[in-house]
C-alpha cells in the first residue's frame, strides 16, 4: 500500500512552506528612503539581529507572502496607539506598522514593518526589537510610542489563550488600509 502526499489544498501548502522556511523569530521589512525601490529585510532572533540577502532570498520570498495575507485577511487588533498598527490573524500572524518620524526622499513616510507569531515564544522579544529599531533601520522613532510599547509588551506577556481571548474580542474586520 502506498500512501500519497497530494495537496490540493493550496492554503494548506502555503501554510507548510511558512512553517519551515519561517524560523520563530520576528522579520523586519522597510523600503529604502531613497526611492530606489530596494527593500531591506531583517530577522530577529535568539536577541541577535541579521539582514537577509535581498530579494532572492528564499526567507524574504515567504516574508512577503505573510505580510501580504495579514494585510488582506488580518484584523485590526488595537492595543497600541501612537505611530503603531497592528494587524492579526487567528493562527496569530501579527503584523506591526511603525511610522518612523524619518522620511523618504520624496518627503513621504516609509513605515517599517515586523512580523511575527503571537503565539510563539518570541513575541516577548518583539519589545526589544522596538526599541532598538531605529538603530536597525536607521530610520527615527518617535517617543511617543512609548505608552502604546507598554501596553504592547503586558498583552505579549499574557498566556497564549488569553492572547486569543482577546484577539476574538477586540479585534475587528476592516479593509486594507
Amino acid at each position: 500500500m502506498t500512501v500519497k502526499n497530494d495537496f490540493k489544498n493550496d492554503a494548506l501548502k502555503k501554510d507548510l512552506v511558512r512553517d519551515v522556511v519561517l524560523r520563530d523569530a520576528i522579520y523586519i521589512y522597510a523600503q529604502a528612503l531613497d526611492n530606489s525601490g530596494e527593500t531591506d529585510y531583517w530577522c530577529a532572533s535568539n536577541s541577535e539581529v541579521y539582514k537577509l540577502s535581498k530579494y532572492s532570498d528564499p526567507e524574504a520570498a515567504v516574508f512577503r507572502e505573510c505580510i501580504d495575507d495579514v494585510q488582506t485577511n488580518g484584523r485590526h487588533w488595537p492595543i497600541i496607539a501612537g505611530n503603531l498598527q497592528c494587524r492579526v490573524t487567528w493562527k496569530g500572524n501579527c503584523l506591526i506598522t511603525v511610522k518612523p518620524m524619518t522620511l523618504d526622499e520624496a518627503g513621504r513616510l516609509s513605515p517599517v514593518l515586523l512580523f511575527l507569531n503571537i503565539y510563539k515564544n518570541q513575541r516577548r522579544d518583539v519589545i526589544n526589537v522596538l526599541e532598538t529599531l531605529s538603530n536597525i533601520t536607521g530610520r527615527e522613532i518617535s517617543d511617543d510610542n512609548d505608552n502604546g510599547i507598554n501596553h504592547l509588551e503586558r498583552v505579549l506577556n499574557w498566556p497564549r489563550w488569553r492572547i486569543f481571548l482577546h484577539i476574538a474580542i477586540y479585534s475587528r474586520r476592516v479593509r486594507n488600509d
